[in-house]
């Protein structure tokens, strides 16, 4: 009798973990997020995607009803009058309707030390009130962020928030860290470790674009590399050197491609170094950049073998791939294969196996010819 309850628990246990899974943009909460934003030069419009990326937010870009002339002076000239006399434009920005929105963020450029006129306007929106309304910013000057809690009190009717404010030059450079915490913090994103929701859900969504055709095993040996390294394959320098000659003689240049556009963002696909999981604490370094002579092979495997982990900690290791599971069934994270990956890695974890196999599909379609090595090595 036992046994037989013992087995319909597991049987509901596997299924409730294999749930069909389909947008990624609504977590089981149903939280809707949207982010507003105006932007002259580009830079505003990257910190929006940012942030949409992140938070699986829809995009709205405002504009002005009467489009900015592009002569600079008289831009100028029209702007510092807008913002001097607080004015309040028509805008267009497709006939959204916010209130069907939870979250709102609001991004604008710093002009004459206030909101670019679009966004004010957009902001002074009697709908917005009763939501949260986030403010971001983007500024040529650092001491131009001093002005963001005016800003927010003067538009905006809800309880104050922190925004963020970014320098343009640092918008350009940053690679969604600073964004990437911010939101962590004000939106009380859990975490497991330095694993968040947020870097989580960044990287899958990377994957995705990289690899459309991306199984859930593929998606857990990224990870499992990331926290392991290469120390499953390794038991000696010679035996390092001795497995890369012999890969190498069927390495060809099939797997550098070159780069592709998703969702906003420029995407490399394996043009040589990409980084494991969301942390990046391992990076998978392609063969091609030994075969062509662009890493000498005996600098390759001593970076190889210096990247082997001293403490495996499996419990760990379990901890964060049951959190990172969290985030792809919370999300509904779209991943080929879903069912029958999930119930091989439970089953292989469940017989004290972690290391996993690439797809058939992702061998097949994108080639992979690369080992793991720890991403300080490579500074």
């Amino acid at each position: 009798m036992k046994t037989n309850v013992l087995k319909v628990l597991v049987v509901f246990i596997i299924l409730v973990m294999a749930a069909p899974i389909s947008l990624m943009s609504r977590s089981k909460h149903n939280i809707r997020v949207l982010v507003a934003y105006y932007s002259k030069t580009g830079t505003t419009q990257k910190m929006a995607e940012q942030i949409a990326l992140l938070t699986g937010g829809d995009l709205l870009r405002i504009e002005p009803a009467v489009p900015y002339p592009q002569n600079m002076d008289s831009l100028v000239k029209r702007a510092k009058t807008e913002c001097q006399n607080n004015e309040n434009i028509a805008i267009k920005c497709d006939d959204v309707r916010v209130e069907e929105y939870d979250v709102i963020f609001i991004g604008s450029p710093i002009w004459f030390s206030d909101w670019a006129a679009p966004a004010a306007s957009f902001a002074r929106d009697e709908r917005l009130s009763g939501r949260r309304v986030i403010p971001f910013m983007t500024s040529g000057k650092p001491e131009q962020g001093e002005v963001m809690d005016l800003l927010y009190k003067k538009y905006c009717k809800t309880e104050p928030e922190r925004g963020l404010c970014m320098v343009d030059k640092k918008v350009q450079l940053d690679k969604m860290s600073e964004v990437t915490r911010w939101l962590c913090d004000i939106l009380s994103i859990k975490n497991c470790g330095n694993l968040t929701t947020m870097n989580v859900l960044a990287c899958l969504r990377e994957m995705k674009c990289r690899y459309p055709k991306i199984t859930l095993c593929d998606v857990y040996k990224s990870f499992y590399q990331d926290y392991f390294g290469p120390g499953h394959l390794i038991e000696s320098k010679s035996q390092a050197t001795k497995y890369i000659k012999e890969e190498l003689k069927i390495v060809d240049k099939a797997s550098v491609g070159l780069q592709t556009k998703c969702n906003g963002f420029w995407v490399k696909k394996a043009t040589g170094t990409e980084k494991c999981g969301a942390l990046g604490r391992y990076v998978r370094v392609d063969l091609w950049k030994v075969k062509c002579g662009e890493i000498n092979l005996n600098d390759y495997v001593k970076k190889l073998t210096q990247s082997v982990a001293e403490n495996v900690d499996n419990d760990g290791w379990v901890k964060e791939w049951n959190f990172i599971l969290s985030v792809i069934q919370n999300y509904k994270v779209p991943i080929d294969n879903y069912e029958n990956d999930l119930k091989l890695i439970n089953s292989r974890i469940a017989s004290g196996k972690y290391g996993m196999h690439h797809s058939q599909v992702f061998n097949q379609c994108y080639h992979p010819h690369y080992r793991i090595i720890k991403s300080n090595l490579l500074k």
